[in-house]
């Protein structure tokens, strides 16, 4: 047996494929439990015929956990043991310092320069977007002519060869997985060092970004669309494959209605035991999102089952109908204990009314004991469709009649007059007192031991923990961001500072109500001092100051007056680009003395001190959602316009400006970043959810 184990392993049925992976799963387990055990325990339930493919998997996890352990290992010993075994196959298992110096082509798949236009078999079309594993890009098979979605892998993985051999056993599991309601994983391949999984392209919007650009959704579209989730999940649990990061970005909806669970299987990666916090959040490797993550996957990722999922898929049902976490801290490990600790907050809010059999679904869906939430998908699918056959029928419409109707997937839902027949309480508060138990209380000593076991996962947070509650960042509602007057109003973040000589990318999502001459969305003031700005007409504009010398383009379109809009700022050196909505603007430089100043970072304009020039009004008219401040270059050809910033390695500071609490607003990143509020308010959704 030498390279033709992938051969072997590729060669077995899918019940085959799911059993092998099963058995390494329990091999793992009980080594991190402390049990010393072999490979051979876990063969008799392996058929002969499969026993070389079984070897191949579950033999590399066995010397990795005994080089852990500290145990001696020999050739002649694994010679001993199988004999039916290539020598030369068996030493190269041995030879971990040979396979752990190897070379990758690949520094950062975020930076697109490194990515060459064409992969293998496919040409590269654009970005659509990126987290945790990577960056993910449309692409087309050249022969064929298939649109896919091509994803790159992140460097920590591509560098890390037992990360790399547990992404190809989980993927060509998960490539196995045909479902409806599943984007297809179609192959997993390397190309001269590059390693990149390629699943089908869907034609589609997530339910993150369809809660930003049009509003929570109605009682029946947020049930229909975590119906069809919870059928997803159903299949894959059957076949043994847990998701471990159900969230609104993760789950698509196409122009038919039809809901796609993205990257079915893949977070099922782990990580080793000895791995650090600071490891783990630099890789992109936290098996799940905060917002969305059950109390025991947060304890250990590991423990994640179907009803870990089931948990997110209820916080994910919480953001559908009010477009907004059900939990938000002012750092990761606040949200965490959130989840652990706190009670579980109402479904929505008190001027929607919601049935309450779907209020008791979704209590049992969050619940924090495993034990009391649905122990399968397809219990809590028997729950839904029963809510569902009570719902009139005269509200639910086809898929046909979905990608007919152009405003189906932008309704608000104060737009859709549902009448429940009687199915619903107005008073939901009273309900969820009255007919749905409360959690369970723990003791002191309980609490301060999960608090313990968080620490643990995310690393040390000192006295963060003693933080009384009202200190953590409560969500301003259903919010939008904040409200900048034109005049007087703006964000100081006096601590971050830049650097000299590095490279930046600076970009927002904002609203702009009014162009004066000038008007500084971000402006980071220090050496080498920068800004992104909107000029009269609505041109779109970078400057930075470089010694003593200023360089500053423009956009040579404007934008439009009141629409929402993405906007990036890549500053590299003397070198600016600007990029609107994913698209590169045609730059046209112009001159603009720049003074000298520091001060930090301000968002929505600038202290009149700060910039002496003579003509330093520049302040924005307008609404501010989200500031990214990242370093390196994240742009550098066109891509999808994100409906939202997530934080990632690359990034400084992340500031969601629909968040913070009084005259104060929070940012993550390199650090817990503290901004102070001046003459700015907080910018509310309207009732009926729809964005101004």
């Amino acid at each position: 047996m030498s390279a033709s184990n992938d051969s072997q392993y590729d060669a077995l049925t899918e019940a085959q494929m799911v059993l092998v992976n099963r058995l390494c799963n329990q091999f793992e387990a009980k080594w991190r439990s402390g049990q010393t055990t072999a490979v051979e325990e876990f063969l008799h339930e392996v058929p002969v015929e499969d026993r070389l493919a079984a070897l191949g998997e579950l033999l590399p996890l066995e010397i990795e956990y005994r080089i852990r352990a500290g145990q001696s290992l020999s050739l002649e010993h694994y010679i001993a043991r199988f004999p039916e075994l290539d020598r030369s196959w068996l030493g190269e298992l041995l030879d971990t310092t040979r396979v752990a110096e190897r070379p990758t082509l690949i520094q950062d798949p975020d930076d697109l320069s490194e990515i060459p236009e064409k992969l293998g078999d496919y040409r590269i079309v654009s970005r659509i977007g990126g987290g945790g594993m990577g960056t993910v890009y449309k692409a087309v098979h050249e022969r064929m002519g298939r649109t896919v979605a091509l994803k790159v892998l992140r460097s920590e993985i591509q560098r890390d060869p037992k990360l790399l051999k547990r992404f190809d056993r989980e993927v060509r599991t998960a490539a196995r997985l045909s479902h409806p309601n599943i984007v297809a994983a179609l192959d997993a391949r390397e190309q001269d060092g590059i390693h990149f999984l390629i699943t089908e392209f869907v034609d589609a919007i997530d339910l993150q970004a369809t809660v930003i650009r049009t509003g929570p959704l109605n009682v029946i579209q947020a049930v229909d669309c975590i119906l069809q989730a919870a059928r997803g999940l159903d299949y894959a649990h059957q076949q043994g494959v847990i998701h471990r990061d159900i969230k609104p970005a993760n789950l698509l909806r196409d122009h038919r209605g039809v809901v796609k669970i993205l990257d079915m299987g893949l977070a099922r990666m782990e990580v080793p035991d000895d791995a650090t916090a600071t490891d783990l959040t630099q890789s992109g490797m936290v098996m799940g999102t905060a917002a969305y993550m059950s109390p025991e996957q947060a304890r250990n990722t590991r423990r994640a089952d179907a009803r870990s999922d089931i948990y997110s898929l209820g916080c994910t049902l919480f953001y559908l109908l009010n477009g907004r976490s059900i939990f938000v801290g002012e750092s990761v490990i606040d949200t965490i204990i959130s989840h652990v600790s706190h009670p579980i907050p109402a479904l929505a809010r008190t001027d929607l009314a919601v049935p309450a059999d779907l209020i008791q679904i979704f209590q049992r869906m969050v619940a924090k004991d495993p034990e009391q939430r649905f122990q399968s998908a397809a219990e809590l699918i028997t729950a839904l469709e029963k809510l569902r056959d009570e719902l009139p029928a005269s509200k639910w419409i086809s898929p046909d009649e979905f990608a007919a109707d152009s405003t189906a997937m932008s309704t608000p839902r104060d737009q859709t007059q549902i009448d429940l027949k009687g199915k619903l309480d107005s008073s939901q508060t009273e309900i969820v007192v009255r007919d749905v138990k409360p959690p369970r209380r723990q003791s002191s000593g309980r609490k301060w031991s999960i608090v313990v076991l968080l620490a643990l996962v995310v690393g040390s947070i000192g006295m963060a923990l003693l933080l009384p509650p009202n200190s953590l960042v409560r969500p301003m509602g259903p919010g939008i961001g904040l409200r900048f007057d034109g005049r007087s109003s703006y964000v100081a973040v006096p601590a971050m500072t830049p650097e000299a000589g590095e490279t930046y990318t600076l970009e927002a999502i904002v609203q702009p109500l009014g162009f004066p001459p000038a008007s500084n969305v971000i402006s980071w003031l220090g050496p080498d001092w920068m800004a992104l700005f909107f000029l009269d007409h609505g041109y779109v504009g970078a400057c930075r100051r470089v010694g003593n010398e200023s360089y500053l383009i423009r956009s040579k379109v404007g934008v439009t007056l009141g629409e929402t809009i993405h906007v990036a700022g890549v500053y590299r050196g003397r070198d600016l680009k600007l990029f609107i909505n994913g698209r590169p603007a045609e730059p046209i430089p112009f001159q603009f003395e720049l003074p000298e100043t520091t001060g930090g970072l301000h968002l929505g304009g600038v202290p009149l001190s700060l910039l002496p020039d003579g003509q330093n009004i520049r302040f924005i008219d307008g609404t501010i959602r989200e500031v990214r401040i990242s370093r390196g270059i994240r742009y550098s050809m066109p891509f999808v316009r994100p409906a939202e910033l997530n934080e990632d390695a690359k990034t400084i500071g992340l500031f969601r400006l629909s968040e913070g609490q009084g005259g104060v607003t929070y940012g993550t990143g390199e650090r817990q970043w503290v901004g102070t509020i001046v003459n700015a308010r907080w910018q509310l959704r309207p009732t009926g959810g729809v964005t101004p």
